[in-house]
């Protein structure tokens, strides 16, 4: 018996606006569309939070997604011009670009729902 890790899901509130956040701002291809569930490259996907819930047996509520308890990073191969290009559209950051004592250089932001999103240079 053998188990593989797939992807990573991140539950959110309104599909169509965070489908535009990862594809229209980060830029992260869509594979797979099924209008609650979509499939980006680098399997990471959204699933509506209201549908997901009712799989486990839960009413959602309107409860916030994002709480600051998992980090979703992405690599970018400009680090400066993804940056920019996030602030213009007005994304809501955590802090800016840094480097880490072990050599990273990193910002992170929030997507739509408050996810942390931790974006690295991919030199």
């Amino acid at each position: 018996m053998t188990t593989q890790f797939r992807n990573s899901i991140a539950l959110v509130q309104d599909v169509e606006i965070s489908k535009a956040f990862y594809r229209d701002v980060i830029g992260i291809n869509i594979v797979q569309d099924s209008g609650s569930f979509v499939l980006f490259e680098g399997n990471f996907a959204i699933h509506d939070a209201a549908l997901f819930y009712g799989y486990i047996e839960k009413r959602y509520e309107g409860e916030k997604m994002g709480q600051d308890n998992l980090d979703l990073y992405m690599t970018t191969d400009d680090l400066v011009a993804m940056q920019e290009k996030l602030k213009l559209a007005g994304v809501k950051f955590i802090h800016g670009i840094r480097q880490f004592p072990w050599g990273e250089s990193v910002f992170r932001i929030y997507d739509p729902d408050s996810h942390i999103i931790e974006i690295g240079d991919a030199k």
